[in-house]
């Protein structure tokens, strides 16, 4: 029977018995989506730790589907500074990082980490750590 793919409209081939009918460039896609999803949710913790031990505090921010977006908020009064989270950070998932950040709307400073190849790591896969700086009072 001839249909559509839900994903992309174009036509495809399909028989019955299937839950979705998508064509497999798009099956393919929707895996690998999958695949950095789960890989992005197992690091959380662990940047979670990281973080709060720096004195800060993780949000994430975003679909989870192309990187992983982070706010790092200053939580207590005896923060490290933001290039040093990223250092903790990255060295904490055998990553490396971008030194030079970009400044963004409100005092942010983004920061980009990136992990080493390796079989469990998407190969496009990185962190988008955007850290708001610590008010001087």
């Amino acid at each position: 029977m001839r249909v559509k793919c839900e994903i992309c409209k174009k036509p495809i081939v399909t028989t019955k018995g299937l839950k979705k009918d998508i064509c497999i460039m798009c099956a393919k896609a929707e895996i690998e989506k999958a695949t950095v999803r789960k890989f992005y949710l197992s690091i959380i913790p662990d940047i979670i730790a990281v973080a709060r031990k720096s004195g800060y505090a993780i949000g994430v921010h975003g679909s989870l589907t192309r990187d992983l977006d982070l706010i790092g908020a200053p939580w207590i009064k005896r923060c490290v500074k933001p290039i040093e989270l990223v250092k903790r950070i990255a060295k904490a998932l055998d990553g490396f990082y971008n030194p030079n950040g970009t400044v963004r709307p409100h005092g942010r400073i983004s920061y980009l980490i990136y992990f080493k190849i390796r079989e469990n790591i998407p190969p496009h896969a990185y962190i988008d750590l955007s850290i708001y700086q610590k008010e001087k009072i």
